[in-house]
Formats: C-alpha cells, structure tokens, sequence
C-alpha cells in the first residue's frame, strides 16, 4: 500500500510538471477547459492513466491535444515511449458519485445549467407552443410535417440533425417548440432540452469562470433530444465556443440522440462558423419556413382574435393580411395596436385605422433596412448564395450582383462606404464608390440593369 502511495503521489507531482508546460503551450481559455479537469489516476510499467468525467472531454484531447500531451508527458516522466491514455470517470474521486440536484428556470438566481436529474429534466420549452396552434399553410406544410415525424421518431438518421431555417418572424421557434412539447408527450422517458443560442453561450462563459467545463458536458450528454434555437449566433463567436458545440454535437448524433437546429439562413449562407461545423449541418434534413401567403396571415389573424375573445371587422382582417409583410411577429404587433387603440381611445376599428397603424410599422421596417437584408435579396434574384457575392470572383453575374448590393446598401442604409465595403466582400470604400456609380450608370442606358435593380427594390420594401 506505501509503494502504491508513493508511485501515486510521484505521478502526481511529475502530472503538475506537466500542467506547468501546458500552460505556457496553450491559451488560457483552453487550459482551464481542457486539461485543468484531469487528474492522473496511476503510473506503471510505462503507461501513464488520466481521468476526466466526460467522454465529449476525453475525444477531445485526443484529437485537438495528442501531440501535446505526449510531447509534455514524455519530457516530466522522462521517458519518450511513454505510453497514456485518458479514461472516463464518474467523478475525479472514483469512489464518489457525480451531484445531480435539479436545475431551475433560466431565469432564477443560482439556477445551476450543468446539474442534471434524470427522473425530472429541465426541459426549457414554451409549453404554449404545439402543433395544435401552429397554424399551417403552404410555406410551412412540409416544415410542420417533418417536425411532427421527428417528434415521434427522434434520432432517425434521415432527419438527423434537423435544420429549420427562414427569415425572422416566421414561426421557426414556435415550430422547434411544438416538436419538443410533442417529443416529450410521446416519449416521456426521453430529456428534451431547447436552448437559445445565447444560452449556450451565457452556460459556456460560466462554465469556464466556474471551471465546470466538465459539469456542462455531463448536462449535455445526458441530452437525448437537444433543440438550439438561433444558431446564427455562435457564429463569430470565441474558437472555444465553437469547439464545444462542435464535441457536443459529434456526442449526441454519434450516440443516436437527436439534434434540431434553427437559423435565419441555409447552412450554405451562414458565415462566421468553421468549416467542419457548416459540414454537419448539412448531415440531415435542411427545410425552410418560407414567407406566409395571404391564406396563411388571414388564418393567423382570425385564430389570434378568437383567442382574445374579441371581434375585428373581417374586411379589416383581409387588409392586414394584404398589407403586413412576411413577419408574422408583425401580424401580432398590427392586431395588438389596433386593439390597444380601440380599447384605449375609442377608435372604430375600421379600415381607415388599420391602415395608419400598418404604415406606421411598414415604415419603421425600412428605416431598420440591414446590409444583410440587402445582400440576401440581391443573391435571391440573382440565384447566388451570399458567400459567392463575398469571394473575389469576376464572373459577371456574381460581379454585378456584388455592385447591386453595394448601390442599394448605400441607397438604403446609414452605413458608410467603408461599413458597406467590408461586409460586402470586405473591399474597400473606392471599390463601394466605384460599384455605386458603376449601377447608377447603368440603371440610365441599361434597361436590363434597371429593371433588375427595380424588382430587387420592391422586394425589399
């Protein structure tokens, strides 16, 4: 029993020689992630044995770290043919067992993210979201029956992973929503957990504050059906970020568990993310909520006021479906203010009434005009994606439909030309004012141009 003492406490101190070198190699956000959760668990023969509590950690150091940890193991225990392997533990005290109190709502002070209990799992949804008031029509039909397939059948690799993409304002989490709350009613055995992206990222944060990295990976690989709202949002984001969505996706797709994913763009056309996450997107099922036809936003509307329990004139009804754009939030916020308004001062609900309250918002819509928005309908007409339109490309379509972009960026937004120029292609502001003038020029002699030019305005109105 000494001599196993002795042997331990030796490989101990020669594993804080280790962390010592790593520490310099790496950076600090991946130390404290990474190898700061792994205790050495014996040394003999030759063969060096770490722990870590979790299998997403273990695949991880050993494909992102292998090099190093042999290199640093190699140079403390003196030995170059040192052989080690890193095994997965319950706890770093093998004989302990892992907490598992319950997490509370997001919301509340000391809600713990990373503690699990299986028998009753925070599963986060919006139990007001089901099919049952998810209102179908022909640009979400075959999206609504997909998910409803998946709800019952989680897992299945045709529909694995599952993205949902659509401009904002469509349904996407209300949709993502029902699935869950379907998912947990026919398979109650099953933890379905829905985040938004911004949880994600607010968990990862305090997770490498707190050092829990390996909590937050138990939280997750005891997911079976993980729904990530938003995923637009990781892009960009710290390469540590991106990593742990990356180990967590490759755990729960490789062990069968289901993955639904929601953006604003098709895989092809979210920038910001490693090539190697975009690749994974692609895996499953890509469907899209496209925007509401007149039927649908009439459908919407008469369901919301019999909800209310209040009567709106159905000429009324008709002219806001005509009216309002894609976003359905906006259907909401147009039949919310003509109440208000009838309630609160007296106000006939009446044609002459929507109509102010829809120009009021229509305009505040132009005025939040984006250079995205911009850049996605201009690759919409042209039948470009927006990552072709950034590449240096002089193909004469993608040409002209980057200068397009440019023209009615600066036509239409606040931006300067030098704003314009690096989220367009990241050119500089004499290729803007080039492009800008280039299309003003054509829109006079070319009929073509100016027609093309013309139908992409009124899109974006």
């Amino acid at each position: 029993m000494k001599d196993q003492n002795e042997s331990l406490n030796e490989c101990q101190t020669k594993w804080g020689e280790c962390l010592s070198r790593i520490k310099d190699i790496v950076s600090d956000e991946q130390y404290v992630t990474w190898f700061a959760p792994i205790v050495p668990v014996s040394f003999a023969d030759g063969n060096l044995v770490l722990a870590v509590e979790s299998d997403m950690v273990r695949a991880y150091l050993e494909d992102h770290f292998s090099q190093i940890l042999t290199a640093c193991i190699g140079r403390c225990f003196g030995k170059v043919n040192l052989k080690w392997r890193v095994k997965v533990v319950a706890s770093r005290n093998e004989s302990e067992s892992v907490s598992v109190s319950q997490p509370a709502k997001l919301q509340e002070p000391g809600y713990d993210p990373f503690a699990v209990r299986r028998r009753s799992f925070e599963n986060h949804l919006n139990r007001q979201w089901t099919f049952d008031n998810f209102i179908e029509g022909k640009s979400n039909t075959f999206a609504r029956k997909i998910a409803m397939n998946v709800a019952q059948k989680p897992g299945a690799q045709f529909y694995n992973p599952l993205f949902v993409f659509g401009h904002s304002g469509l349904g996407k989490t209300h949709l993502v929503n029902a699935l869950g709350m379907a998912c947990v009613k026919a398979h109650p055995e099953l933890n379905v957990l829905y985040l938004t992206a911004n949880d994600f990222l607010n968990f990862m944060q305090r997770a490498v504050m707190e050092q829990k990295i390996p909590e937050l990976l138990s939280y997750y690989q005891s997911v079976d059906v993980f729904i990530i709202d938003d995923i637009q949002e990781i892009g960009g984001n710290k390469t540590a970020t991106q990593d742990l969505f990356f180990n967590v996706f490759n755990h729960l797709y490789q062990s069968g568990k289901q993955v639904v994913i929601t953006a604003d763009k098709a895989p092809k056309d979210i920038q910001g993310f490693e090539q190697r996450i975009l690749s994974r997107f692609k895996w499953g099922l890509q469907t899209e909520l496209a925007s509401p036809d007149f039927e649908l936003k009439y459908s919407i509307l008469k369901e919301k006021t019999k909800e209310q329990g209040v009567e709106i004139p159905d000429d009324v009804l008709r002219f806001v479906a005509e009216r309002v754009p894609d976003n359905l939030r906006e259907l909401d916020g147009v039949i919310a203010s003509i109440l208000a308004q009838s309630m609160f001062l007296g106000a006939p609900i009446n044609i002459e009434l929507a109509s102010r309250i829809v120009s009021d918002m229509v305009t505040f819509r132009e005025k939040t005009l984006s250079i995205s928005d911009i850049q996605e309908k201009v690759c919409d007409y042209y039948k470009l994606s927006v990552n072709e339109i950034q590449t240096k490309s002089r193909k004469r379509d993608v040409v002209q439909a980057r200068q397009i972009a440019m023209y009615l960026a600066r036509k239409y937004t606040k931006s300067s030309l030098t704003v314009i120029g690096e989220q367009i292609g990241n050119r500089d502001h004499a290729t803007v004012l080039h492009a800008v003038k280039t299309v003003m020029d054509l829109c006079e002699t070319d009929r073509e141009i100016r027609e093309s030019v013309s139908t992409i305005e009124k899109e974006l109105k």
